[in-house]
């Protein structure tokens, strides 16, 4: 339906339940790239996603900052035996997938061409 789930880390950080990034819900709707086990795959609905900012007067982020609290929270996530859940390339993966997400989802046709020069 080209519908797609707009988060504001910083922003659903401080008015939302979870405490840590690495909890974020983002994980909950897509997963592609975090994991190679076909059963994680399968249980996540996999919906377009994408990073945005909020409110940048009371939230003071920019877009930059959001990617990277993500990216770093996930780079410090850690299994049950206490070993990194994620390496880089899985990480940058992810974050480049739900960049081409965020602009697959926009309302200008022309974003793609500008970023793909």
């Amino acid at each position: 339906m080209g519908i797609g789930i707009e988060t504001n880390p910083s922003s659903n950080y401080l008015i939302d339940s979870f405490k840590r990034y690495d909890k974020h819900p983002i994980f909950d709707f897509y997963n592609i790239g975090l994991t190679s086990s076909q059963e994680d795959l399968d249980n996540c609905p996999q919906l377009p996603v994408c990073i945005n900012t909020d409110d940048q007067g009371i939230f003071s982020t920019y877009l930059e900052n959001e990617y990277a609290l993500l990216a770093l929270a996930l780079e410090k996530a850690k299994s049950e035996d206490g070993r990194n859940k994620y390496n880089r390339t899985m990480i940058y993966r992810w974050i480049d997938n739900v960049r081409k997400q965020g602009l697959n989802l926009s309302f200008s046709e022309n974003l793609d061409t500008l970023y793909h020069r």
